[in-house]
């Protein structure tokens, strides 16, 4: 078993699955092809799985249970496994259960575990990589559903005030096994004018204050729990006014640089994220009955790229969430009851490439569309919580 674990390579070419360094032929030397296939399945399937399954898989053998037990497994499949899992949600009013809903049920999945701090109501912020940000009163926490990992943070320097503007970087990387994570809150100075931006780092386990500032426009609000991590910046929403309308904040965490987008008057209300690996905001509109169009910002001036029209007659309001890839994740609200006398919300994802709208699960109980907080998306993933 020891040389199992003291021939794994850690190098790109080896955490690639199809590429077969030297380390691997080695292993294999000597081998039956019952072994060498056993071997290679743990090496280069086991990572591409959600975490679901590899619970399950742990009973296949004391050496895969093993294996998938060890940090060095976690971090190659949190790295390879990047595959859209769920959402997780929470009503708007805050200190509700955290509930939970996978697009496929049979593959993936979390047992009900949250973090409890007694006497505190918890609040879901958003995640990241499989990795979630709550709140409790003044604390953050982050923790992985998946495997129950979990740690409380120091309490920051600054008043982020009830609804933090804090969002969760993490983005496992092959070049360190310690995967580290930062939490970044943007937050403005009771009678400035200006938005700082404290941050957070599991690496060295304290808060400090961003050099970066933004000077405000006007008499502007940073719309809480709007931000979004992606390819290492993270990016908010900001209203300034009335008539000014909506602006996006995007902080570069690295140079810690920061930037303000204007959006166009009509592109309020929408949500960030991923579309064919790039950042952008999307909003949904009802035309008419049963048709709804989808309108695409993108690009350095956050202008419009793309719109489509959805012919969902049989819905009567739709919501775009955070998804990434080549779909859009659409939750759309039945135009009428079921069976059951209860309302139906049904998730639909549509395809950017085929442009083809398909049906992907139906939530019991139904959701309200527009009082629930923002769904947060779920990776099922092993990542470890440092």
């Amino acid at each position: 078993m020891m040389e199992f674990y003291n021939t794994i390579d850690t190098s790109d070419d080896c955490m690639s699955p199809g590429k077969w360094p030297s380390s691997t032929h080695k292993l294999l030397d000597g081998k039956t092809p019952e072994m060498k296939r056993n071997e290679l399945i743990m090496l280069h399937v086991l990572p591409l799985l959600p975490a679901k399954s590899l619970m399950r898989f742990k009973c296949v053998s004391k050496q895969w249970y093993r294996w998938i037990s060890t940090p060095i497994f976690s971090h190659r499949q949190s790295f390879y496994f990047r595959q859209l899992s769920g959402y997780f949600y929470q009503d708007q009013t805050g200190g509700e259960a955290i509930k939970f809903f996978s697009l496929d049920g049979l593959a993936f999945g979390v047992p009900s575990f949250i973090p409890v701090f007694q006497g505190q109501d918890k609040t879901l912020l958003c995640s990241a990589n499989g990795l979630l940000l709550l709140r409790f009163s003044e604390s953050y926490c982050v923790c992985n559903p998946a495997t129950g990992d979990w740690r409380k943070l120091p309490d920051p320097v600054y008043n982020h005030g009830d609804n933090p503007a804090a969002v969760l970087a993490f983005s496992p990387s092959l070049q360190n096994i310690e995967a580290y994570y930062q939490v970044v809150c943007a937050f403005t100075l009771l009678g400035s004018p200006v938005l700082c931006f404290e941050i957070y780092s599991s690496a060295t386990r304290s808060w400090r204050v961003s050099s970066a500032l933004c000077p405000e426009v006007g008499n502007s609000c940073l719309s809480g729990g709007s931000g979004f991590y992606s390819n290492g910046c993270v990016w908010w929403e900001m209203t300034v006014g009335a008539a000014s309308g909506q602006f996006l904040v995007a902080l570069d965490i690295e140079s810690e640089q920061c930037g303000v987008v204007a959006m166009p008057a009509s592109a309020g209300g929408g949500t960030f994220t991923q579309v064919q690996g790039e950042v952008c905001y999307v909003t949904s509109e009802m035309q008419g009955e049963g048709v709804f169009v989808v309108d695409i910002y993108g690009g350095l001036d956050m202008g419009l790229k793309r719109s489509v029209c959805l012919n969902l007659f049989e819905f009567s309001a739709c919501r775009v969430v955070p998804a990434g890839g080549e779909c859009l994740v659409i939750l759309c609200e039945a135009a009428g009851e079921g069976i059951d006398g209860k309302e139906r919300t049904v998730v639909q994802r549509y395809d950017m490439t085929d442009q083809r709208v398909e049906t992907v699960c139906c939530l019991p109980g139904g959701m309200d569309l527009y009082c629930s907080a923002k769904l947060v998306p779920y990776v099922n993933s092993l990542a470890i919580v440092t």
